[in-house]
């Protein structure tokens, strides 16, 4: 299969999951405006309904159900206003099937809240999910519904946990809707090569226009995680003590105050109206590096994850995208300040654990808080530092290299790209042993070592039977796992005159992998909801009942029965649903 055509699949069943998900939690009418827009990408709102057999405030309405939940983005599309016959502002509407398939990842991201920064942070992270976009105002309300406490107290919290949020970068501005739309990036063999355009021409104006949307982004980009807006200087005329002044400038004086008030005034009305969401890039990095973290433990030990931890979060905020390649570079004695850094934050965590339910706000405390004096074993660690380094940069797959010399010495980074493409290759392995055993766990690693093996060369190298071979390496073929490749030696590729040997790709295994993926957790998803749509009658009858607040009622054996096969079967499906998510995320987002 062509490296296009699986792309093409996982795409297909991708949007096939994600209109299924958006069907289960918002109906019918959001789950076909969904539809129209993965299928036919970036539109404008006439085409949408065009497309749909639905009302225009029908889609109008689910649109912005949409929008609201992060699962569609808006952008505006603006002729240059110079131009002769430009067009009025068009918006373009274009859906998030990555943010629509990690419904499935909310459990985790509310359990990675509340492990980081505490309950009141799940809370927060649960409104969010809840409403998608929300101002501070509403974010209050809501807690104060949710807290055994004063409405002032409430609003304290939330002002506290939501600050929180946002210096860890877990929680943003909503982007504005005048943002251009994205640029498709065209192959360089697509475009002709032209001079430079001269002042005046359409393409000068094109190259302007992609540069004003360049501005337009960066500026939502530098207030993307700004809590306040930036205040107006304050006037000083008047307000030295003992000093008289002239009327006339008394007057100008309070008329400034009074001006620079209402500005003032104004300015935290609009920071009182900010949209917040969470930010689901910063979530899925946090996720990315405890990946790495958990195979630094598994493969070596505790101190070295440690340390593979303290350098990814020192360089977190230094990534400007999620799938990067390598972390920042640090030296030696950068690591050991982040180790004790890290150290002091567990140990307080663990210090505040026990009145975390009291206070929920005291687990969030920045992380450059001064240092306490560590105990003897961060010290211990922190003089290892620099050989559990050299071990790392002296392992044959490079999970981290040297990168050059600093100021303060050399430096050195983590290779995530290395680590991310052996936790996939883990994870292909044990699917290999569980579908077709040890013998096919065996020949899979060593087509992955050796280029291109025929047959022959493959029962002899995997010291398998040629009958049993040959069975493995078509039901493997079938697999996605291996490919079959054949050399003729004339030009009328007869077969008694051609080579066939076997190899194993790494980037159409793991599409094709991915795409399995995606239509398995589909066929999941249907399967439960099959299952509570069966069922529909009993379990109506147990929510009527935790209604009215009845803990006991009276049901027949039967229905018992079917309750409690119902659990199990939803409990497995749930839990199933839980770990493709966390192999779709491998395999796709990270």
């Amino acid at each position: 299969m062509a490296l296009s055509e699986t792309h093409g699949l996982k795409s297909q069943w991708a949007c096939r999951l994600a209109c299924q998900l958006i069907k289960s939690h918002h109906g019918e009418i959001t789950e076909a405006v969904c539809r129209q827009l993965v299928t036919r990408g970036l539109q404008t709102l006439p085409d949408i309904i065009r497309g749909c057999d639905l009302t225009g405030s029908q889609v109008k309405q689910a649109l912005l159900l949409l929008i609201q939940h992060n699962y569609a983005s808006v952008y505006t599309q603006k002729d240059d206003e110079n131009a002769r016959n430009a067009k009025p502002p068009v918006a373009l509407y274009e859906p998030n099937v990555d943010v629509i398939v990690q419904i499935l990842r909310r459990p985790r991201i509310l359990l990675h809240l509340r492990e980081e920064q505490g309950v009141r942070a799940e809370q927060v992270g649960e409104l969010m999910l809840e409403h998608g976009r929300i101002t501070y105002e509403q974010l209050a309300s809501a807690m104060a519904g949710r807290m055994e406490c004063s409405e002032q107290e409430a609003r304290h919290a939330a002002r506290d946990v939501l600050m929180a949020l946002i210096n860890f970068r877990c929680v943003e501005r909503a982007p504005p809707c005048n943002l251009p739309p994205p640029n498709v990036p065209t192959h360089p063999n697509a475009t002709k090569k032209r001079a430079k355009s001269s002042a005046g021409s359409a393409e000068a104006a094109a190259e302007e226009a992609a540069a004003l949307k360049s501005l337009e982004e960066l500026k939502y980009s530098h207030l993307r995680f700004k809590a306040q807006p930036s205040r107006a200087r304050m006037g000083t005329e008047g307000k030295q003590l003992g000093k008289k002044m002239h009327p006339a400038k008394s007057l100008l004086s309070s008329w400034t105050q009074m001006r620079q008030q209402r500005v003032k005034g104004s300015s935290l009305r609009q920071a009182m109206d900010v949209l917040w969401r969470l930010n689901y890039e910063e979530l899925n990095r946090r996720f990315r590096h405890a990946c790495c973290v958990r195979l630094a433990r598994s493969n070596y030990d505790e101190d070295t994850a440690t340390v593979m931890e303290a350098m990814l979060a020192a360089g977190r905020s230094c990534e400007t995208k999620l799938k990067e390649e390598r972390g920042a570079n640090l030296s030696v004695n950068q690591v050991q300040a982040n180790v004790r850094r890290i150290a002091g934050a567990k140990r307080r965590a663990q210090e505040d654990k026990e009145d975390e339910s009291e206070h929920g706000a005291d687990g969030l405390k920045d992380e450059e808080q001064e240092e306490q004096e560590q105990p003897e074993e961060v010290e211990e660690l922190c003089s290892k530092v620099s050989s559990i380094i050299g071990r790392l940069c002296a392992d044959p797959f490079e999970p981290m290299s040297y990168a050059n010399e600093g100021p303060q010495g050399s430096t050195f980074c983590v290779n995530m790209s290395r680590i991310i493409d052996q936790l996939k290759l883990k994870e292909l392995e044990a699917v290999a042993r569980d579908r077709y055993g040890t013998g096919g766990l065996r020949i899979f690693r060593l087509l992955f070592i050796h280029d291109q093996l025929e047959q022959k060369q493959v029962a002899d190298m995997s010291m398998l039977p040629p009958k049993e071979t040959r069975e493995l390496l078509y039901r493997m073929l079938q697999g996605g796992f291996v490919f079959l490749q054949d050399i003729p030696k004339t030009a009328d590729r007869a077969a008694s005159r051609t080579f066939y040997t076997w190899h194993v790709e790494w980037e159409p295994v793991s599409d094709h992998f991915s795409t399995n993926l995606y239509r398995a957790a589909g066929n999941v998803w249907a399967r439960l909801q099959h299952e509570l749509a069966k069922n529909k009658e009993l379990l109506d009858l147990v929510e009527e009942a935790q209604i009215v607040g009845q803990l006991t009622f009276n049901i027949t054996h039967e229905q018992k029965l079917k309750l409690g096969a119902l659990q199990r079967t939803a409990r497995v499906l749930e839990a199933s649903l839980i770990d493709m998510d966390e192999m779709i995320a491998l395999f796709n987002s990270y």
